[in-house]
Parts: C-alpha cells; structure tokens; sequence
C-alpha cells in the first residue's frame, strides 16, 4: 500500500487566499481511484495544514479542500489512488467539458444510474 505524502505535492502552488473564479483556476494534477471512477482535480496545496484544494468529480461534484489523511484514509480502506501520469495543467475551464458525471439526479435529487 502506497501512501500519499505531502512531498508529492510540493511542487503545486500553495494556498493563497484568493479565490479565482472557477473557470480560471488552474488545475494541476489529478488523482484517481480506478475502482470508483472518482477523480480528484487539484490545483494547490498548503504543505503546513497538508491540505489540498480542488475539484472533486465523486458522488457530487464540488469544490473542496481535503486532506492528505482523507486521502490516505481511502487507500488504507483497500482503494487504489492513482495519478494521472498524462495529466497536463490546464484551466478548468478547459478541462469541464471532458468531466462526465458519475451520477445523475432526478428531480427529486434521488441518484440514478448512468
């Protein structure tokens, strides 16, 4: 089992404060897990609080930050975190188009199946 440690983020911007409009955000890496089709879309990393910030394609898709020990939570519960050793920075804009939902909502918000 590989660990994720914060010396694999290091080469990210750090956390400014600033909040770009989404579209315009940076995303520099990405992190998947194959078993789940989750995909995690990071564009900075604060090495002190080892949190990362980015976008999220899971349940939801959402803006988030996260933790490396969120992240290290998930590969020790048995699921294979991967990085996308073709993954190019692009704004987000750029690369919305390309990310598919995993799951669809009714109106209701109940999931539904893809």
């Amino acid at each position: 089992m590989n660990l994720l440690n914060k010396e694999q983020f290091n080469n990210l911007p750090k956390s400014q404060g600033d909040y770009l409009p989404e579209e315009e955000t940076v995303i520099h890496t990405a992190l998947y897990i194959a078993e789940s089709g989750w995909t995690f879309y990071i564009a900075e990393f604060d090495s002190e609080k080892e949190e990362l910030f980015g976008f999220v394609n899971g349940l939801e898709q959402e803006w988030r930050y996260y933790t490396l020990y969120e992240l290290n939570e998930i590969i020790e519960g048995g699921w294979q975190m991967v990085f996308d050793t073709y993954f190019q920075p692009q704004k987000f804009s750029e690369l919305k188009p390309t990310i598919k939902p995993l799951i669809e909502r009714d109106s209701e918000g109940n999931m539904i199946d893809i």
